[in-house]
């Protein structure tokens, strides 16, 4: 699945087989999708609410909520697939948390969020979690 927006083409899935997740995408202005698929297919465009929480954990590809930025501190990040991209997006700038295709993954971070609101963007082929560390 592509998204066209101001002449510029972005991936947003590459699937082989049945796929069900969340991508991000921001545009200004019209939007349009290009699908390639054999079978039934939907997609759903909807805007990114508040509301989320730092800590996530899901199955597959997802977006998080915009939620407000914790302090600095250890984070436990885990997934259980092959694959692991775990891009954080901040109103002053992105930052990439974790990218691994060696999974399953397990590891303990300090994440420095930037000034917000905030939302994650995983991309998994397994189960992940993000949890905060007392």
């Amino acid at each position: 699945m592509q998204a066209i927006a101001d002449n510029q083409i972005s991936v947003l899935v590459a699937a082989t087989g049945q796929y069900h997740g969340a991508r991000p995408l921001v545009v200004q202005d019209n939007v349009s999708f290009r699908v390639r698929a054999i079978g039934n297919w939907t997609l759903r465009v909807e805007p990114l609410r508040n509301g989320g929480q730092p800590a996530f954990s899901g199955t597959g590809d997802n977006v998080s909520l915009f939620f407000d930025p914790p302090p600095p501190g250890q984070w436990l990040i885990s997934g259980t697939g092959k694959m692991l991209l775990i891009p954080l997006h901040c109103v002053s700038g992105d930052a990439d948390v974790v990218d691994d295709d060696n999974g399953p993954y397990q590891r303990t971070a300090t994440i420095t969020f930037s000034r917000g609101p905030c939302f994650r963007e995983v991309q998994s082929d397994g189960n992940w979690s993000l949890t905060p560390q007392a």
